[in-house]
Formats: structure tokens, C-alpha cells, sequence
């Protein structure tokens, strides 16, 4: 789940730095074009950043599936004793108490 935001915000980040180069092309005020450039350099390294970020989280969320898989085998095993237990714990209230024998001679 984090590994497919990353990736949503990857491609707006894109998208935005697409819309600032068009930007670029259209204005002439040196100064505008200087902060432009500025922020599309940026915008660039931080595409740069989060491209090499991905491979280290689609790890991460791997190996988070793998343990939700190994927990919800141990939790399945879990319930399926506690069922059992129950069971048993049915069985015996349903059997009839035995009544400890008093001995007559004392």
C-alpha cells in the first residue's frame, strides 16, 4: 500500500515538474525563468530521490506480506485450539457430575 502512494505521489510530482518546464517554455521575465529553473531542478531531484526509494520499500512491503501471511497462520492455529478447548470445555459441562462415593464405615 505505501509502495503504490509512493508511486501516485511520484507521478504528480511529474506531472507538476511537466507543467513547470511548459511553464518555462512560455515565459520570457528572466527573473520568472530563473525561479522556474530553480524549482524544476528541484522537483527533479526529489523525482531522483523517490525513484530510488521505491526498490527498498517494495522490499519492506514484501516482507510485511510475509509476515502478515506467517501471523495469520499462527492466528488460525490459535483459534482452531481454542475451538477445540471450547469443545472439550462443552463436553465435560454437559456430562453428568460425578458424586464422590462416601465410605459408611467410619
Amino acid at each position: 500500500m505505501i509502495l503504490a502512494q509512493m508511486k501516485s505521489s511520484r507521478e504528480q510530482l511529474a506531472n507538476y515538474k511537466k507543467r513547470q518546464e511548459d511553464s518555462l517554455e512560455q515565459t520570457q521575465d528572466p527573473d520568472r525563468r530563473k525561479w522556474i529553473e530553480t524549482q524544476i531542478a528541484s522537483l527533479k531531484n526529489q523525482l531522483e530521490e523517490m525513484e530510488n526509494q521505491e526498490p527498498e520499500a517494495q522490499v519492506k512491503e514484501t516482507e510485511c506480506a510475509n509476515q502478515l501471511r506467517v501471523e495469520q497462520g499462527q492466528l488460525g492455529q490459535l483459534q482452531d485450539q481454542l475451538d477445540r478447548l471450547d469443545r472439550k470445555l462443552e463436553y465435560a459441562l454437559r456430562q453428568p457430575a460425578e458424586s464422590p462415593q462416601v465410605s459408611a464405615e467410619r
